[in-house]
């Protein structure tokens, strides 16, 4: 195509000339903006879609970690015991931190089988299970000690996010030259500063078996990373670094992009070709982390004829909590212009508070027929309440129109709840874990009979 030398275009009453090298510059880069955006077609795309910790399973290689929904070694005294850690942020995994440390000391969790995380508790979950007492530790162990504890649940990772991959121009060519997503972004935040390159291999054999679950888009069930679930889409557990189990749990919609395993099982050289399961956080299906153990238990009930336990450490907030926004005739925020991620963080909190009475409800049911105990330390109850349950009576689920009772006024104690956020104030982790230990107190003589039961 013959260009001129120089072009003149009438703007406004205003000629622009511009030389033929200027109009190259912006047809090469209107160009690469397209081929950017349009890179979902481009083999480059393939590239870092799959995290480098994913292997394949080879040849009659089997999986054989502590992420597994084995009952063999918790059957052995006949009576199922598990842990449930909820989602919520920074406030989940320091109320779970604190659950977890106090529970220790108390010898529960000597006695526990399975720790269920869900989103953040995911996170305090998987540091628990790897970790080591102080006495049993080695040089490059991680230790469970409360000091250590207290101060990395609360630990902010906004800063690393956007400094180290948000505003990293190389980062910006590579999300729209590659497979690079926002979820990989964070995994690697999350594993440098709490898990440490940690693999599944690693878990202490002392803790209990570990399982962490997201939701997946295909299907909307849920996707537990056991030893079972990862081996029949032909991946290894062994290498798979925690950080991103723990990050496929707690990547929620909307902020992070879904984490992407794929299946090897159907791959072939005859027929190339590879199918995906794209998971979100595990709390839009269950924002307890009640499933996995329920499942476990009903499917081997005949192996525990003493029953079981389930403790969840639910660090759920009330809907009412958020009454104050009634006080506002407009809520927007500046950048609601473009998405009003306000309303749509506000809409799913209902969404997973609805699920959580729902599941709640289905616990206590169960109960009556299952021989199933459930100790539930409740958020709201220990930084809210002196001493008395604030959700004993649950309300009914087709009447959602009706406030979740309580007992306290939340315009005097508002400033003790922890926000839902990657990150916490000094003073909201204080609250939390002193919440933690007066719900536990509360609970006392249940979980005391936990320890006992021999």
């Amino acid at each position: 195509m013959n260009v001129p030398a120089r072009v003149n275009l009438p703007f406004r009453g205003i000629s622009l000339t511009l030389s033929r090298e200027r109009i190259s510059r912006w047809v090469s880069l209107c160009v690469a903006f397209l081929w950017g955006s349009g890179c979902v077609f481009s083999p480059l795309r393939q590239i870092e879609s799959v995290p480098a910790s994913v292997k394949a399973l080879q040849g009659d290689q089997q999986n054989h970690t502590r992420t597994s929904d084995d009952v063999e070694e918790a059957a052995a005294d006949e009576l199922f015991v598990g842990v449930a850690l909820s989602g919520g942020g920074s406030r989940a995994a320091v109320f779970a931190g604190e659950v977890l440390t106090r529970l220790h000391e108390l010898g529960v969790m000597q006695r526990v089988d399975f720790i269920s995380g869900i989103s953040s508790g995911s996170l305090a979950g998987a540091y628990y299970c790897v970790s080591r007492d102080p006495a049993d530790s080695r040089p490059g162990d991680l230790v469970w000690q409360r000091e250590v504890v207290e101060e990395l649940m609360r630990r902010g990772v906004w800063f690393d996010y956007f400094s180290r991959y948000v505003f990293n121009p190389l980062n910006l060519m590579r999300y729209y030259g590659t497979g690079l997503n926002r979820s990989y972004q964070m995994r690697t935040v999350i594993d440098q500063k709490f898990l440490h390159e940690k693999t599944f291999s690693d878990l202490n054999p002392k803790r209990p078996r570990l399982l962490m679950t997201a939701t997946t888009l295909e299907s909307g069930a849920v996707f537990t990373f056991t030893d079972r679930q990862l081996a029949s889409r032909g991946i290894q557990s062994g290498v798979l670094k925690l950080a991103d189990a723990v990050q496929a749990s707690s990547t929620f919609p909307g902020l992070f992009h879904p984490y992407v395993l794929p299946d090897y099982t159907k791959y072939s050289t005859t027929a190339p070709g590879q199918t995906f399961v794209h998971l979100v956080d595990g709390g839009v299906y269950d924002n307890l982390g009640v499933v996995p153990l329920l499942k476990i238990f009903q499917e081997n009930r005949q192996r525990f004829p003493r029953g079981g336990v389930i403790i969840v450490a639910d660090a759920s907030l009330p809907v009412e909590v958020k009454a104050k926004l009634a006080l506002q005739a407009d809520s927007r925020r500046m950048t609601d212009y473009f998405v009003d991620f306000g309303t749509m963080r506000k809409s799913l909190d209902i969404m997973f508070e609805v699920d959580r009475l729902g599941l709640m409800r289905a616990l206590k049911e169960d109960t009556l027929h299952l021989g199933l105990r459930v100790i539930h330390l409740h958020y709201t109850t220990g930084v809210l309440s002196d001493g008395v349950s604030i959700h004993d009576d649950l309300p009914n689920i087709l009447d959602l129109d009706k406030p979740v009772p309580t007992n306290v006024d939340f315009k005097d104690k508002r400033q003790l709840i922890a926000p839902t956020s990657l990150g916490i104030s000094v003073e909201h982790a204080r609250a939390s874990r002193e919440a933690a230990r007066k719900v536990i107190d509360f609970n006392i003589d249940e979980i005391r009979r936990v320890a006992d039961d021999r």
